[in-house]
């Protein structure tokens, strides 16, 4: 049907992933055969990548990602950056894959190289519904809402300066530390009173003790 077994890749020659992947919606047979004939799904690129932290990449391609799971993928192995298949579909805000990756085992408090958690990742960006509903999911999942980065900063620092006054406040609620300084001596409360111009957040950090 597809030829040889032993011709058929996934990687094409510069080692990235084959584009036919990436961009074909009618693939699914073939990806299909290459895990039928015993394709090594958790093969790693120059980049430390496999199949599934490099379809995460293209969140259009959510369809191939189940057959990867079914079949044995490893979900939290680390690439070079040490970011995991979660930690890359964050960056994307595609919550429907993260719920999916989370059901299936995907560790929310594991950091990559530089610390950063999936929830800290979440808090950098509020421009999407989709990341602002993230948020909240990693902590009903039980990430860790004080996990600081190698600079110092939490989730928390994060959000007063990208966040609204709702998401702040309900981070509040589920315990954040109000008054954690990174590496630079910055509080939440700084970085608010420099980045965002709603005073409710402002006045939501001093009501409950920000300094």
């Amino acid at each position: 049907m597809y030829g040889e077994a032993r011709n058929l890749k996934i990687y094409d020659r510069d080692y990235e992933f084959d584009k036919q992947f990436r961009r074909s919606d009618n693939d699914v047979k073939l990806f299909n055969f290459l895990i039928e004939k015993g394709l090594d799904i958790n093969k790693v690129n120059n980049e430390g990548n496999t199949p599934l932290i490099e379809l995460c990449r293209y969140t259009t391609k959510y369809f191939y990602i189940p057959l990867l799971l079914e079949n044995g993928a490893e979900i939290n192995i680390r690439n070079n950056k040490g970011e995991t298949a979660l930690l890359v579909t964050c960056k994307y805000g595609d919550d429907r894959l993260v719920k999916k990756l989370v059901e299936c085992g995907a560790d929310v408090n594991i950091a990559d190289n530089d610390g950063n958690t999936p929830l800290l990742i979440s808090c950098r960006d509020d421009s999407k519904l989709s990341i602002s509903r993230l948020k909240r999911y990693f902590i009903e999942n039980g990430a860790d809402i004080n996990k600081a980065n190698k600079n110092g900063r939490i989730p928390f620092h994060e959000l007063c300066e990208h966040g609204n006054n709702c998401i702040i406040n309900y981070f509040i609620d589920h315990g954040a530390d109000i008054n954690k300084m990174d590496n630079d001596g910055n509080t939440p409360l700084s970085i608010a009173r420099k980045n965002l111009s709603e005073k409710a957040s402002i006045k939501s950090l001093i009501i409950h003790g920000a300094k």
